[in-house]
Order: C-alpha cells, then structure tokens, then sequence
C-alpha cells in the first residue's frame, strides 16, 4: 500500500469513528446509564490508540539515541 493511500485511508476510519461516537452520543445524552457505557466503550480504543503512539515515538527515541 502506498503512503499517500494509508494516510487517506486512516483519515477516513478516524472521521467516521469520530462521527458515529458524536452521533451516538448525541443520541444517548437523555438516559445517564447508558450514556456512562457508550463513552466508556468509545474511548477504549482511543486510549488503546494513544498507548500505541507514545510506545512508538519511546521506541523511536530510543532506536535513535547515540551510545557513547
């Protein structure tokens, strides 16, 4: 797969993720039980994906650090 069509691709997941978490959350916003559930499994992934990126940018770091 070439760059510029990962880079579109990976936008595109990350605006419709977006929009259905938005949409569905706008939907539930009148019952608290549920809505408590809903943010709780929408922002799993996220926090799964911030793990992932600050792990990578460690190991980036530390495969480019000078030995002395």
């Amino acid at each position: 797969m070439k760059p510029e069509k990962a880079y579109l691709t990976i936008t595109a997941v990350a605006y419709v993720y977006i929009t259905v978490a938005a949409v569905s959350l706008w939907k539930l916003r009148s019952d608290p039980s549920s809505l408590y559930y809903w943010s709780a499994i929408l922002l799993t992934p996220v926090s799964f994906w911030l793990w992932s990126v600050i792990s990578w940018i460690g190991a980036e770091i530390f495969a480019h650090a000078k030995r002395e």
